[in-house]
């Protein structure tokens, strides 16, 4: 087995860096869209075609079987055969997909979009603005509600896109 050409640590500071530098190019097919995209799928297919309570977690099961095992060893087999016929650009894709896990720039990026119309006093464009990142209704919320709102956005949302990767 070919050996990495960069340990794990220096791969892992690579992703964040170009996490840092770059983030989710916005209109790029993203991991997170495509998972997203088969529950759609299969939640559709298990409700249309299995009534019985046993039958929909047995599904459930199968949905989570795909998605974790499918991205799991789908891509560790996938980078094992990369690794052994072109080790450069196996690396650099374990960066890049290393890197697409991580969302530092992206909360970053939306807490500004919200705070720098919010920290001019344009607590309107504020309110609309935060209506991209959050469920709850903004029309009528105050600056520390806004302020709230974007903490608790960015903290539920690092466990994900920064703690966990």
């Amino acid at each position: 087995m070919l050996k990495s050409l960069v340990g794990w640590p220096l791969t892992l500071v690579l992703a964040a860096l170009l996490d840092y530098l770059v983030g989710d190019p916005w209109g790029w097919l993203h991991p997170v869209q495509v998972m997203g995209w088969t529950i759609d799928r299969w939640s559709k297919l298990t409700w249309k075609y299995f009534s019985h309570p046993i039958a929909r977690k047995i599904s459930g099961i199968g949905l989570f079987l795909v998605l974790v095992g499918g991205s799991g060893i789908g891509s560790w087999l996938f980078f094992q055969m990369l690794k052994d016929i072109q080790p450069i650009l196996a690396q650099i894709l374990e960066i890049i997909l290393l890197a697409s896990c991580l969302a530092g720039r992206s909360l970053r990026q939306a807490a500004q979009d919200v705070l720098t119309p919010l920290t001019a006093g344009n607590i309107e464009e504020a309110r609309l603005r935060l209506k991209k990142y959050v469920g709850r209704d903004t029309d009528r919320l105050t600056t520390p509600e806004i302020y709230r709102a974007v903490l608790e956005t960015v903290a539920e949302n690092a466990t994900d896109g920064v703690t966990a990767p």
